[in-house]
């Protein structure tokens, strides 16, 4: 700031008798653990003291994110979570939907009867996003095309939507729009 001319330097000096390095909290993956149950006790007040409060599987993934908000971003996710989850312990699932990625692979949509243009670019779009780790972006990229133009195919972006008519639902899946069964179209 002193370099670009955006404070005086007389007064850095003033106030700068002390510092202290934090590190970002991508830098301090193992205190994510102890962060994420403070801030769910202050979020959840009375919760008793050895009560497990984060699935294994919660933290894990947790300890994985890059968080690029820092710790703010961490308050944020926590207090989603906090208003989803009714008693502890917060999983996995209680995460925001960006986190979803990091679960686990997707799905492998199983073909069982004739193969339409509409099953390839599904399990095209799945097989993608399976190998860049849900990475949208990155999978639309690789198929070469929009990202838009993925989800107007499949719509696998915020949700399982199931396979195809020709296909057994994979686990998991909610299935298909109330409007694609409905016979009006759409993804």
């Amino acid at each position: 700031m002193v370099e670009g001319g955006d404070f005086r330097e007389d007064l850095m000096y003033r106030i700068n008798t002390f510092e202290i390095r934090l590190p970002s909290l991508r830098e301090r993956p193992d205190d994510v653990q102890p962060l994420a149950e403070h801030l769910f006790r202050r979020f959840r007040p009375g919760l008793k003291p050895n009560e497990q409060l984060f699935t294994p599987e919660a933290i894990e993934v947790l300890e994985k994110h890059t968080w690029p908000g820092n710790v703010r971003e961490l308050a944020n996710v926590i207090e989603h979570a906090t208003i989803l989850c009714d008693h502890p312990p917060i999983s996995a699932d209680h995460l925001p939907q960006r986190f979803a990625s990091r679960r686990g692979p997707l799905p492998k949509v199983r073909i069982t009867g004739p193969i339409t243009l509409r099953d390839l670019e599904m399990q095209a779009i799945y097989d993608a996003l399976d190998r860049h780790g849900g990475n949208k972006p990155e999978a639309a990229e690789e198929l070469g095309i929009a990202r838009s133009a993925a989800a107007g195919r499949c719509r696998p972006w915020g949700h399982c939507p199931g396979p195809p008519a020709a296909a057994v639902r994979a686990p998991g899946c909610t299935g298909w729009s109330a409007a694609h069964r409905a016979g009006r179209g759409g993804p």
